[in-house]
């Protein structure tokens, strides 16, 4: 969450300066708010330097409008808002954003103002421009429904919309070549639009799980409202809140009367204490009550004993209130293994706790992970494991959860048994699945499914260093691989050309008879060859030739010390890797991920035999590197087969191997040597 984030590092920047006695200013701007004092003393600023404006203080003037409507349903409320906003824009004559609480209510409100517009006669006054100059931006669209309204002047934005589209239809209204743009309320924070006339159609969004609305958040109204403001001139804006009727009192104080800002940095302590106790910036428990009193967390305990659960507000309630939220905060670190204590006070880092710190990831989450991975688990069970992290408790299920489920359990790759899952987490399985599957999902349920492959791929890697510590090698070698298939949107079974621009399975299939399965096949063919057996336009056969030759081609020299070792004897495997193609490491070429990735590798020696990872490094290769992995032989007597693995986390026939022979003795005089191996490849 970034409001706790927010407050740590600003407390933290607060006590370096105090540590090192060098000034430093915070400068803090945000939406009105009822402690600002408080706010104003917590960052260092001085009373002087301390503002508090009024809402209606403003450089463009704003009106706001509030209409209410009676209708008790959510959905017939809705339906009843959309003429008198039609009305609204064509009074206004001006460029206006509608928001809306979903992508389904948005294509409906599309809808409905071109309904209405066509029932004039007008069905292109919403268009700003020539048709024609639209061509080029409509050809971008896919969704026909989509390209329709923009041609009219109307567009619709929610999350399930491609980047590029996103930022067409806002490049669009930008320049004033359509004039009505609808979005759905989650995208507010992310919008880079603004109009003169902002329109609200509701304050809530539907829960079908509980069968009721819940309200928009004030932060999330005051960042609608202020899309009102226009950027040619400083005529006065205007913002119409529509809600129903019995509330319009409610939100017209939550507008007008700013409220206090509370912290609840207490509810995710947990992470932040790890990763001060890594560092270093906590080394024992009175550390931690320290490092606490320097949070807007400390000021409001005083101020708002209710809000924070406190008994008292003297001196020693607010003590003992810390002492209690320490004591508890390391005592589940400590069972999670994120962290040591000594003597019942001093705090020291341990593994676990690092890999937390380093991917971001929370201490329940390396928690589940340590204690459920084992040995031998495979790419079902690390995605049941998976599914199950905390870093996905924000993808929300509701009572059409489990119909949305029901279809496409029975078409994904792996098999689900739902006896493991829970609504959420098996939620977030098919998700994944529907990914890998490439299984077509409504907008709705795209947004989501983009969150969660980008967490899985951050979560896998912390699962590769995790079973690395415990020694296990088939287990890191599937979190590995798994990173690929969620990279290309892939299943183990699926050919590797599929991650081909253009290519299909049936496409795929067919190449497979003539003996092409790679990348590099499809490189090497004749230019006729290759046209003949793919049977694609002469732009979709470069957009193929772009992506192959860009694709990882690694070449990999390596260099073991020693033929002969003792037990648990050091031995060093050196590697040369450079890169031969042309691609970009910082931008993993995918049709399927969503936004932008960067290659990660992993060099490793283990031994297949006893499933033992002796040892693994992970690799930034951009031209040219080398790189020296070390491990102790292992304690066994007679020829051992070992192999070292490249591989990679993006893509799929980019992983390479080799065995090499280590003779293995016990005891002195098994070590004399030959000197190092020649240079292999």
């Amino acid at each position: 969450p970034i409001g706790p984030c927010n407050e740590v590092i600003t407390s933290r920047m607060r006590y370096i300066s105090k540590q090192t006695q060098k000034p430093m200013r915070v400068v803090a701007l945000g939406a009105p708010v009822a402690n600002v004092r408080d706010i104003g003393e917590w960052i260092g600023a001085s009373n002087h330097a301390t503002f508090s404006f009024h809402f209606s203080a403003r450089p463009v003037p704003l009106q706001v409008q509030l209409l209410g409507f009676d209708s008790p349903f959510h959905e017939s409320r809705l339906e009843s808002m959309v003429k008198p906003a039609y009305s609204a824009i064509v009074q206004k004559d001006a460029r206006t954003i509608v928001f809306v609480p979903s992508w389904k209510v948005a294509r409906m409100a599309t809808l409905d103002l071109l309904s209405l517009a066509a029932a004039e006669d007008k069905e292109k006054r919403f268009l700003k421009c020539n048709e024609e100059d639209l061509q080029e931006y409509l050809e971008l669209v896919k969704d026909k429904a989509l390209a329709h309204a923009i041609s009219c002047g109307v567009a619709y934005l929610h999350g399930g919309l491609s980047k590029e589209v996103q930022e067409v239809i806002q490049q669009l209204f930008r320049v004033g070549a359509i004039q009505v743009v609808v979005v759905t309320s989650s995208l507010v924070w992310s919008l880079g639009i603004h109009a003169d006339l902002v329109i609200l159609m509701g304050t809530e969004k539907f829960q079908h799980h509980i069968s009721s609305a819940s309200d928009y958040s004030l932060a999330d109204v005051q960042q609608m409202i202020g899309c009102a403001n226009s950027l040619v001139d400083t005529k006065p804006c205007t913002a119409i809140v529509m809600c129903q009727t019995s509330r319009k009192t409610q939100v017209l104080k939550f507008l007008q009367e700013p409220l206090p800002a509370e912290s609840y940095l207490d509810h995710f302590l947990h992470d932040h204490v790890c990763a001060e106790t890594i560092v270093k910036m906590i080394e024992n428990k009175q550390d931690a009550v320290d490092y606490v009193t320097w949070t807007l967390y400390y000021r409001r305990l005083s101020q708002n004993p209710n809000y924070y659960n406190l008994q008292g507000v003297s001196h020693r309630h607010v003590s003992d209130h810390l002492s209690e939220l320490i004591e508890n905060t390391v005592s589940d670190l400590e069972n999670a293994k994120c962290i040591a204590v000594e003597d019942e006070m001093d705090l020291f880092a341990l593994n676990l706790g690092m890999i937390a710190t380093h991917y971001y990831l929370k201490y329940t989450t390396i928690e589940l992970f340590s204690s459920s991975i084992a040995a031998k688990t495979k790419l079902k069970g690390l995605l049941q494991i998976l599914c199950h992290a905390s870093e996905f408790e924000n993808i929300a299920t509701n009572s059409e959860t489990e119909d949305f489920l029901r279809p496409l359990l029975r078409r994904v790759p792996i098999a689900v048994d739902e006896r493991l899952y829970n609504t959420q987490s098996k939620k977030i399985n098919v998700l994944l699945q529907a990914h890998i599957g490439r299984l077509a999902l409504s907008p709705e349920y795209k947004s989501e499914q983009s969150e969660a492959v980008r967490k899985a791929v951050r979560l896998l890697h912390a699962m590769v260093d995790i079973v690395s510590s415990s020694g296990w090698l088939q287990p890191a070698l599937e979190a590995m691989e798994f990173c690929q298939l969620l990279s290309q949107g892939l299943t183990a079974k699926d050919s590797w050309l599929m991650q081909l621009p253009h290519f299909t399975r049936e496409l795929a299939e067919k190449c497979a008879k003539d003996d092409i399965s790679g990348v590099f096949d499809v490189l090497d063919m004749e230019e006729d060859e290759r046209k003949e057996a793919l049977g694609m336009s002469k732009a979709q056969l470069q957009d193929v030739v772009s992506y192959a030759e860009a694709f990882p081609d690694i070449e990999l020299n390596y260099q073991v010390s020693t033929k002969e070792a003792e037990w648990e004897e050091p031995v060093q495997v050196q590697v040369l890797l450079e890169r031969k193609s042309t691609g970009n490491p910082h931008n993993v070429q995918s049709q399927c991920f969503p936004g932008q990735k960067s290659e990660v590798w992993w060099l490793c020696v283990g031994d297949t035999e006893s499933n033992e990872l002796l040892a693994i490094k992970r690799v930034n290769l951009l031209q040219k590197t080398k790189s020296l992995l070390e491990f102790s032989a292992p304690p066994r007597n007679g020829k051992q087969t070992l192999t070292l693995y490249f591989m990679c986390d993006s893509y799929l026939g980019a992983d390479q191997e080799y065995t090499f022979e280590l003779e293995c003795t016990e005891g002195a005089g098994g070590s004399d040597g030959d000197g190092p191996e020649d240079m292999q490849e």
